[in-house]
């Protein structure tokens, strides 16, 4: 009887345990999905800035270099694979339009 009693308090206390890890486990996987979640919207924030920046730049320049276009194009294709919004594609549009500068 002693044996039961001692197996049934075992097997709550290690039902208990195994709750709280999974429990911890999961609580990290949100905070990491948060985390990443996070970051995601910081880079899409930089690269938008930049975009918007170099775009300027480039219309009030009205000219861009093959480089820098390049560059252009780059930022704006990772800034959509973040589920940029369309006022990048309204930019792309109007750096798309300049004509390529020639360096020296």
């Amino acid at each position: 009887m002693k044996d039961i009693i001692l197996a049934i308090i075992g097997s709550g206390m290690l039902s208990g345990l195994l709750a709280t890890i999974v429990s911890t486990i999961n609580s990290n996987k949100q905070k990491k999905k948060d985390n990443s979640v996070k970051l995601e919207t910081g880079l899409r924030l930089i690269l938008l800035s930049t975009l918007k920046r170099d775009g300027k730049d480039a219309i009030l320049k009205g000219s861009i270099s093959k480089e820098d276009y390049e560059a252009f194009l780059a930022s704006y294709n990772a800034y959509k694979a973040l589920d940029g919004d369309g006022w990048a594609d309204k930019v792309l549009k109007q750096v798309s339009e300049l004509p390529v500068a020639i360096d020296d």
